[in-house]
């Protein structure tokens, strides 16, 4: 659910079809008896900040996510190349799906018109640190790596259930192939939150995407009916797990000036 202003209506972004938005005062009415959230009020100070009944924006999000538990699948899309994006999320959302994402994701997908779910309204919680942190969190984390015997506990906390997670990372290769990096660019970009979200996404046997090539069969898969789901997770999980690997290796390459250059073996 997004606040625009106090005089116009609100936009639900997280109805349970994740078609209902841009409403007319009338329409916002008769949505507000299909979908009985409580009542946004502007915070004191700040119109465009959300508040309902009181509480804040990661509480609020709480009651919409108990009140839906967990039913509508979710992806988190969170990418560095945002090409093909748009149309990728636009059919997730015509498959009755809904998106979270974040910071220049987001910002790209709503210029599309597309009803997207920011992580800072999950959360409750803005990107701090030079937007160093944004996806760190438990809410996030929690929804990626929860097993099935844990919704109750995921739903009691508030989290959604994330089933599919698309994300990349910064081009760390084509920085450390610059002529004029430096170490303190290469710690630039160098993607803590990508990674993390795919291997949370992978122990947590989701839907993870990181190659975008995975994307078109990933949607043709879920329109059959996701047949074989555990073989067919479990490969992209694999796959995950290598990319994440490969990318922590060139890391290692650089800051090491190739003295690492594969395995690192402790002594027992």
């Amino acid at each position: 659910i997004y606040w625009k202003r106090p005089e116009y209506p609100v936009r639900l972004a997280a109805g349970m079809n994740g078609r209902i938005m841009n409403c007319a005062p009338g329409g916002a009415r008769l949505a507000n008896k299909v979908f009985p959230v409580p009542r946004l009020i502007p915070r004191r100070g700040n119109p465009r900040e959300p508040l309902a009944a009181g509480i804040g924006r990661g509480k609020f999000y709480m009651k919409v996510q108990k009140m839906y538990n967990g039913k509508m699948p979710t992806a988190l899309i969170s990418v560095f190349n945002k090409e093909g994006i748009v149309p990728f999320a636009r059919t997730l959302i015509e498959l009755n799906w809904r998106i979270i994402s974040s910071g220049g994701t987001a910002r790209t997908l709503r210029e599309a018109g597309l009803p997207v779910t920011d992580v800072a309204e999950i959360s409750g919680l803005r990107a701090v640190l030079g937007h160093r942190v944004v996806t760190l969190v438990p809410h996030i984390h929690g929804g990626l790596l929860a097993t099935e015997n844990q919704r109750e506990e995921l739903n009691e906390l508030g989290y959604p259930w994330i089933d599919l997670c698309c994300v990349d990372f910064y081009p760390l290769q084509d920085a450390i192939a610059d002529p004029r990096a430096t170490e303190e660019s290469i710690i630039e970009k160098t993607d803590i939150g990508g990674p993390t979200m795919v291997r949370s996404a992978a122990k947590g046997r989701r839907i993870v995407i990181v190659d975008p090539r995975d994307r078109i069969p990933v949607l043709e898969w879920i329109k059959s009916g996701q047949p074989d789901s555990d073989k067919f997770k479990r490969k992209l999980a694999a796959k995950a797990e290598g990319i994440v690997a490969d990318y922590c290796l060139q890391a290692a390459k650089f800051h090491s000036d190739g003295e690492i250059s594969g395995s690192v073996i402790f002594p027992s």
